[in-house]
């Protein structure tokens, strides 16, 4: 992983006009949007834009059974970076291609966990309403991959089960930005 990011900051670093003519060159601001994350958003160069990711969320569910009862709380967490780069300027709409890295990781209980790793090539549009405040929207591939692992401790049964996946798919966004 660490040599993917190396790469890929040595092709930004080569590929892309200098600094010096670009408007929102440093310009940084809060995302916020559809999958469920917040984020950041900085514009290291003219035409390259970094956003890194986070995602949480805490359940808890009382259930009342006949046998037993029982609360059961789940925990989920992920973490993602994705490199935009600009395409074209079209007024204030901007058009740009995104990789993108993700990884989460879900703690339903009763031990259980699961973890998942998914990369994704996207194709984005962001339109700036007004100097602080932009709109996006992007769609593209993901490929997911992911494993569960479960300890089952029921006396006198005690066996730990493990499931590997992979998946591919569509991948949609959209959001706001809110500069800074």
């Amino acid at each position: 992983m660490r040599v993917a990011g190396l790469l890929l900051v040595v092709w930004a670093s080569l590929g892309v006009p200098g600094v010096a003519s670009g408007q929102d060159v440093g310009q940084k601001g809060i995302t916020m949007g559809y999958p469920e994350s917040i984020g950041l958003l900085w514009h290291v160069a003219e035409k390259v834009a970094v956003r890194p990711e986070f995602r949480f969320a805490h359940s808890t569910t009382d259930t009342n059974l006949p046998i037993a009862d029982e609360n059961v709380s789940s925990t989920s967490f992920g973490v993602g970076m994705t490199a935009l780069f600009y395409l074209k300027r079209y007024d204030s709409l901007r058009t740009y291609v995104a990789p993108g890295w993700a990884h989460s990781h879900t703690d339903p209980g009763a031990g259980t966990t699961a973890n998942s790793d998914t990369i994704a090539g996207m194709f984005g549009a962001q339109y700036s309403v007004g100097k602080r405040f932009s709109i996006f929207g992007e769609t593209g591939l993901a490929f997911s991959h992911s494993t569960t692992k479960s300890d089952i401790a029921a006396p006198p049964i005690i066996s730990t089960f493990s499931a590997h996946g992979n998946s591919i798919g569509t991948r949609t966004g959209a959001g706001v930005i809110l500069y800074f």
